[in-house]
């Protein structure tokens, strides 16, 4: 299991596999919890080999109302590449649209979050990419989430200080 940090990478291991349904998910997986491990066993279960986009600092920051993960982009790679599921990890500088990152693996699935994802995405994509099957995170976390987690601990385990 390794990471690539480029395009051309990408481009290199679809080259290198050009029979295997690819499947390329991704997302942030900060605080890595079941639903993590759910979700990337379901994406695993679309294809043949999985490559998974780790979302950057700065990703995250734009996607979750300008708040950082928790975990540092490096330990959620090594976090990600480390479960039997994934083939491939890829990360970038968030310089990459989706459409050229899809452009460069070409992928035969694409698996992508509701919340996340306009339908304006979704018909560019779908026109860009006409062979390639789009499929929808099924949420098989049980409310399971990194802001949930977050609001446990800040609820059950920190102490206010009295006025």
């Amino acid at each position: 299991m390794k990471a690539v940090f480029s395009l051309k990478e990408l481009k290199e291991f679809r080259n290198t596999h050009p029979m295997a349904r690819i499947v390329l998910s991704g997302g942030i997986f900060d605080l890595f919890h079941a639903g993590h491990v759910k979700y990337l066993n379901f994406c695993k279960s679309q294809g043949d080999l999985l490559v998974v986009h780790v979302g950057t600092d700065a990703s995250s920051k734009k996607h979750r109302n300008n708040k950082i993960p928790v975990n540092i982009e490096n330990h959620r790679i090594e976090t990600v590449k480390s479960q039997r599921c994934v083939d491939l990890v890829y990360s970038d500088n968030g310089t990459h649209r989706d459409l050229q990152l899809v452009k460069a693996l070409r992928p035969d699935v694409l698996v992508l979050s509701r919340e996340s994802t306009s339908g304006k995405e979704i018909k560019e994509l779908k026109k860009a990419f006409p062979k390639m099957g789009i499929v929808f995170n099924p949420r098989l976390d049980d409310g399971i989430s990194t802001t949930s987690i977050i609001e446990k601990i800040k609820n059950n385990h920190c102490v206010v200080p009295r006025e």
